[in-house]
């Protein structure tokens, strides 16, 4: 798992591997087509979402009045059966199906080796001449039956008889009784064998109960002419016979399962051009369920059509959209999750204004003017840029005309508002501003449905409703966005300018602590904050950003602050204590530290990422020295005084590590006149560009050598060499 992934994992759950956050990091990855799902996700969700009520049903009449018009059949469709009938159908199916029995075959060798004991222990009881009631250890059978066992022939014969009664009788399946299967109202079961299935008369199953009867006509079978041998043979079976007859309800319900799928749920078909009701006459009940069959496919067809064109139409303007972020908003565009967010961001938008459209706007004539396309701009342009948001509002009110049905008022006051939101929040510092934002984009949109009205010649009374239901919609607007900021930050790890400025305050406890703790390395904080938002107005990206990431990026330094050189006294030097190996791990622990440090405030992830990657992979080049010079084996690997990275992948995180290496080396310049500057941080953008630091920066060549010469005119304020003026006695 990558280091990111750990510190959101770490901030939402606590190390849990919860499967939202798991996505969340996912969505982090370049992978173009994740994209392509993306955007066809979305365009799916906003066709399904915007699709209006279809027009073009015939009149649903009742049966007994009268069809004002003949109705023609447009188009094949089915009648469907009603529900009752087809519950009807589908019970009486179900009382068909004979009850699944299996033969348990486990049950009838039992009873063989039942039989097989009886006659062993009868041969012993009848060794005695005339074995007491002891000896005949509470054998229940008539007085003659043991005088005729008592002869060897005749057991044997008997024996061979209730074994093959046993097997007869229990190869057809024995039931324990009838009367619970005859409460059910069963009239017949099926019995499953090797040979297949067998259905039976439940009054034809052998049970338990009477089987009496049947053993002793068995028996006769095998003794014609002796009666006495019969009847004990029969005794004897009706002992060892048991039901072997089970239940089988796996396979039971499978077959009603399948009765049932045979059901069909339509009545019949009406044809194409066919007369379904003829005008001037009663509608009868078969022709009011056909009437409301043919609705239900117009429906069915219909929308499918104009989903399918409304999902690429969408697709079109998303895939635009797109293509413009890539080549204008690369840091946005690069980041799946910022794509998802912006996603939910229109699912949202469009969600809200569907349901004000089925549920208030059929009550309401002018309820439509509430979609509230300033809230998705108000939201992109508070955790991007004003021009990402102003391309929003543009987009929402698109969404709002198709939403609405192609409502030309509603599109023009959508866009003004959404316009008026980016506009009034782009430099918002605290949540108290959109009740600023608020009354201006109410202000705007009453004004513009004010004009519209006007131009549409529309009575007074009409104009003022609009005003209320479109004033209505834009304070549901800011308010939506007010409830929503800080789910986003929390959930999809994202920073709004809010939040940021907020961070930048030098009161934030965070960075009082490093000024008391480690007030070198909170000078030289600072200082890269100024130096990298500079750099960053230059050359238009997150000036905001990159300053409070420059203000926390070396927090980690609060675990060990003594060891970094920014806060040591001149005469303490822990590093000679230690090997240069271990000098090099202390060092790139603050970085771990960070991270860590970052995860218990609750930093956003995007500041955490800047702490992570500031020094990226470069090398720690003055232990490295050290330890190659003590080295006497060539055991020192490279790899081991490197930084863990990963390299900066953003332009702020990039212009981060710059400012960061050029502010710590001029500090140690001990003549920092402009040329040292200059050759010291040209030299130090140099190293880190052949070391191949800036690889996964999306900065170009000449954006770095704009921002490296502001860096150099900013450092060169910083640490000129100052006039040294005489002193004059008191």
């Amino acid at each position: 798992m990558k280091n990111s992934n750990k510190s959101e994992l770490f901030r939402f759950a606590r190390g849990s591997q919860n499967p939202l956050y798991l996505i969340i990091n996912f969505l982090k990855k370049r992978n173009v087509y994740l994209k392509i799902i993306i955007a066809f996700a979305l365009s799916l969700s906003l066709a399904y979402l915007s699709a209006p009520g279809l027009p073009g049903k015939v009149p649903e009449l009742k049966a007994g009045e009268v069809a004002p018009r003949d109705i023609i059949a447009p188009f094949d469709f089915p009648v469907y059966k009603d529900d009752e009938t087809l519950q009807i159908e589908r019970e009486t199916a179900i009382s068909e199906v004979a009850p699944i029995y299996s033969i348990n075959h486990q049950i009838t060798e039992i009873a063989l080796t039942h039989n097989q004991n009886f006659f062993q222990i009868m041969g012993g009881i009848l060794k005695k001449k005339r074995p007491t009631s002891v000896d005949k250890q509470g054998i229940s059978l008539p007085e003659f039956s043991w005088s005729i066992l008592a002869n060897d022939k005749a057991r044997a014969d008997i024996e061979d008889a209730v074994s093959m009664m046993i097997e007869s009788v229990m190869s057809q399946g024995v039931l324990s009784d009838r009367s619970s299967l005859e409460s059910e109202g069963i009239s017949s079961i099926s019995i499953a064998n090797a040979k297949g299935e067998k259905e039976i008369l439940l009054s034809d199953v052998i049970t338990i109960e009477g089987i009496e009867d049947y053993l002793l006509t068995l028996a006769e079978d095998y003794f014609p002419s002796d009666e006495e041998k019969a009847r004990t043979a029969a005794v004897i079976a009706r002992m060892m016979i048991r039901a072997n007859l089970e239940r089988n309800t796996v396979a039971t319900k499978h077959r009603i399962d399948e009765v049932l799928s045979r059901i069909s749920p339509i009545k019949y078909w009406v044809l194409k051009d066919e007369k379904i009701v003829e005008a001037h006459k009663r509608v009868t009940k078969e022709q009011e369920i056909a009437l409301v069959s043919l609705n239900e496919n117009i429906t069915s067809i219909r929308y499918a059509t104009i989903w399918l064109g409304r999902a690429f139409l969408i697709l079109s303007i998303v895939t635009i959209l797109g293509i413009y972020i890539a080549k204008t908003h690369p840091e946005i565009y690069e980041n799946n999750r910022n794509l998802v967010a912006i996603a939910i961001i229109l699912v949202i938008l469009v969600f809200i204004s569907r349901m004000v459209m089925q549920f208030i706007t059929p009550s309401y004539n002018y309820a439509s003017l509430l979609f509230p396309a300033a809230f998705a701009s108000i939201i992109i342009t508070v955790f991007f840029d004003l021009q990402a948001g102003l391309v929003m509002a543009l987009l929402a009110g698109m969404m709002g005309g198709i939403v609405t049905g192609l409502d030309m008022g509603v599109t023009l006051s959508a866009v003004a508002g959404a316009i008026t939101g980016s506009l009034s929040t782009f430099k918002i510092k605290h949540y108290s501003g959109l009740i600023k934002a608020g009354i201006m984009v109410v202000g705007v949109i009453s004004l513009v449905v004010l004009l519209i009205g006007l131009v549409r010649v529309q009575p007074i009374s009409q104009i003022l409703s609009m005003m209320l239901w479109a004033g209505l919609g834009g304070a549901f607007s800011v308010f939506l966005a007010w409830v929503t900021i800080p789910a986003f930050e929390r959930i999809m790890g994202l920073s709004s300018s809010i939040r940021l400025i907020g961070l930048s305050d030098l009161n934030h406890p965070l960075l009082r602590k490093l000024a008391i703790e480690a007030p070198g390395s909170y000078h030289h904080s600072i200082n890269v904050g100024e130096l990298a938002s500079r750099a960053c107005e230059v050359i238009g990206c997150n000036a905001l950003l990159t300053r409070v990431g420059g203000y926390y990026h070396d927090i980690g330094k609060l675990k060990n602050p003594s060891y970094f050189s920014e806060n040591q006294p001149p005469d303490i030097k822990p590093h000679d204590k230690l090997s240069p190996q271990m000098s090099s791990l202390v060092i790139k622990k603050h970085v771990e530290d960070g991270v860590d440090f970052g995860r218990e405030w609750g930093l956003p992830d995007v500041i955490i990422d800047m702490i992570r990657k500031h020094h990226g992979t470069f090398l720690i080049s003055f232990f490295y020295k050290v330890a190659l010079d003590e080295d006497r084996h060539g055991v020192v690997e490279e790899t081991d005084f490197r930084y863990p990275g990963p390299k900066p992948d953003t332009k702020e995180s990039t212009i981060l590590m710059i400012a960061d290496a050029a502010e710590s080396a001029v500090r140690s310049l001990s003549n920092p006149e402009p040329t040292n500057i200059r050759r010291t941080i040209r030299t130090i953008v140099e190293n880190r560009l052949n070391d191949g630091q800036f690889d996964d920066s999306p900065l170009t060549l000449k954006e770095i050598n704009k921002a490296t010469d502001v860096i150099i005119e900013a450092t060169t304020v910083m640490y000129h060499t100052r006039i040294k003026y005489a002193e004059t006695g008191a």
